[in-house]
């Protein structure tokens, strides 16, 4: 499983030594959102996720013991 810090370092790793704004034309958003995700400002989105090869999926966990069924 891949955290969001491990998403939003796997973006920085892949767009270091290039500018941000020739990566956004790559991926195919603005600039101004790059700028804002690579900040962690805003959520990275399906484009972005696309470019890294990387899918949002769910996942569950137990989070306190199970009940007594009776």
């Amino acid at each position: 499983m891949i955290t969001n810090l491990g998403v939003r370092s796997a973006l920085a790793h892949a767009v270091t030594g290039r500018s941000v704004r020739a990566c956004a034309k790559e991926i195919g958003v603005s600039a101004p959102y790059l700028a804002k995700v690579l900040a962690g400002e805003s959520s990275v989105g399906p484009k972005v996720l696309a470019w890294l090869g990387i899918e949002r999926g769910i996942e569950y966990r137990r989070i306190q013991p199970a009940k007594e069924l009776p």
